[in-house]
């Protein structure tokens, strides 16, 4: 079903109804896909992203909260997920889909975009599962699903080094 398929489109089967799941990158790409899916399955959602109006669209769309939030500031991040776990009654869930991509072979891309690539990649996964673990112990049933794109196993890719 394509990224872009209206909530009416999927089938609801309920799976994830209980559920309190935190879903990051939520406004594009494989975050938005998650977020539409985990709506239509029943899932309560807190819908996390850098892209203000995007996060607030999709939010609204699947009566999910939205936090439009930099996964790289840790303290934006922990407010964000307290006010989630708050409204939500707990988290048990995670899936943390924010990433981002830098082209170029190695010997064009600076120093700095491969830094800014490591800090969302990994240190905002990281930042985000830290901020929500604390109510996750408190779930028998917490998951945590780490998302990367198939750009991801294509490392010796024209272009894509970085």
């Amino acid at each position: 079903m394509p990224v872009d398929a209206p909530l009416e489109a999927h089938a609801p089967a309920n799976r994830l109804r209980g559920r309190r799941i935190v879903v990051t990158g939520a406004a594009s790409g494989i975050g938005l896909a998650t977020a539409r899916l985990f709506a239509s399955e029943g899932a309560a959602l807190a819908l996390v992203d850098l892209n203000e109006q995007g996060v607030a669209e999709i939010a609204r769309e699947a009566g999910a909260l939205g936090f439009a939030v930099d996964i790289t500031d840790e303290a934006a991040v922990a407010a964000a997920i307290d006010k989630a776990a708050t409204a939500l009654g707990g988290i048990d869930g995670v899936v943390n889909c924010a990433g981002i991509m830098s082209n170029g072979k190695v010997s064009e891309v600076p120093a700095d975009a491969w830094r800014k690539l490591l800090e969302v990649n990994l240190t905002g996964t990281y930042i985000v599962v830290r901020s929500c673990v604390r109510w996750m112990e408190k779930e028998p049933s917490a998951t945590i699903v780490n998302v990367a794109s198939a750009a991801g196993l294509l490392s010796n890719a024209p272009g894509l080094t970085a």
